[in-house]
């Protein structure tokens, strides 16, 4: 069996890094498909002018290439729109993880709302055309139905444990000089990340060392977008790759992370890392289970109400006192969320359906 996936235009970022995986894992031969190179150029013209070019070799890629394949596998909001639309009759089945909405944390304020609201609608089209819909929650599969009355199935993200264990904290703290034992942000510098929030919690514990990485995470750039200097307690080392990343995870104690019921990754690859994973939540998320949480509360993680800095800064300290909740979110992760355990559920929605 033949699966495309993608499409890939990010290597480095959560759906690239699972789209990749699928493709190393599953059992069937999975082949990433990406844009081609010119493709960000119009998607920048369209979010500055508001107007949509279409590109003639997508409609090609979408109609004769991919349908070579026996499965199309969507990984991510549909910005090369073209390959979404389907032949009249199609050989390829269709499958759409669908990775989250914007307009579920993007405000109606921000200058990006509607190229972000439109994405939505065509992703919510897209779904509503394909053989399978795959979401990473019982939370989020329980959002789709209830919304939009959009059936999915329930794969949950993966990490690859024995790749995140091999961090060393000995390597990171002769390099970056940066004492073991810290918290962490990683993630990209954007509003829904709360980078405003992680530094805030970095004032109020002004004897803890605070790390912050992501693409264009770095002081100048973070005090810029805050509208503050930064603490002297805290750090920015922008975009980490290769070892340089799984050692900072394996040297941090905590990892602070939001959008726990959107995503997952940062908080598998904290508990791959043997670090305790600290999410903010909604109070109708906690209302709702621990299933978006990725782990039992309080024993193999911990979780904030989203906005206390309050509560989140008295978790902490309950996380940095008791580093066995490190040990128990890493055996949490490497008896359900390896992706040896994940990629067969990949497999075996790839066989029912063709």
């Amino acid at each position: 069996m033949k699966v495309a996936i993608g499409p890939l235009s990010n290597d480095f970022g959560a759906v690239g890094r699972i789209t990749k995986t699928i493709s190393s894992y599953s059992k069937h031969e999975v082949v990433p498909f990406r844009p081609p190179y010119y493709n960000k150029f119009l998607t920048r013209f369209w979010k500055k002018t508001g107007v949509r070019l279409y590109d003639p070799y997508g409609f090609y890629l979408g109609h004769h290439i991919l349908q070579k394949f026996d499965i199309i596998h969507f990984m991510n909001h549909p910005v090369y729109r073209e390959v979404h639309f389907r032949p009249t009759n199609p050989r390829s089945k269709y499958v759409y993880r669908i990775p989250g909405l914007y307009t579920t944390y993007v405000k109606t304020n921000d200058k990006n709302y509607s190229f972000c609201k439109k994405l939505d609608e065509w992703m919510i089209e897209s779904c509503r055309q394909s053989d399978a819909i795959i979401a990473g929650s019982n939370w989020w599969k329980n959002h789709l139905m209830n919304v939009y009355n959009l059936d999915s199935i329930v794969i949950k993200n993966g990490v690859s444990v024995k790749k995140w264990i091999m961090g060393n904290s000995k390597r990171f703290e002769k390099k970056y000089k940066i004492k073991s034992g810290f918290c962490l942000y990683a993630a990209r510098l954007s509003p829904e990340k709360s980078p405003d929030f992680f530094v805030e919690v970095a004032r109020q514990l002004p004897n803890i060392k605070f790390v912050m990485i992501g693409p264009h995470v770095t002081q100048n750039r973070v005090s810029a977008f805050i509208g503050k200097s930064l603490p002297d307690n805290v750090t920015c080392l922008g975009r980490l790759l290769g070892y340089d990343l799984l050692d900072c995870f394996s040297s941090s104690k905590v990892v602070i992370h939001e959008l726990a019921q959107l995503g997952g990754n940062v908080v598998l690859e904290a508990m791959a890392s043997k670090s305790i994973p600290l999410v903010s939540v909604e109070s109708s998320g906690v209302r709702k289970g621990t299933d978006s949480l990725w782990f039992n509360p309080p024993s193999e993680g911990l979780y904030f109400q989203k906005g206390d800095i309050r509560d989140c800064v008295d978790n902490l300290i309950y996380a940095m006192q008791n580093p066995d909740i490190a040990l128990r979110a890493y055996h949490r992760a490497l008896s359900e969320y390896d992706w040896s355990h994940i990629i067969k559920k990949y497999d075996q929605l790839y066989d029912r359906i063709v």
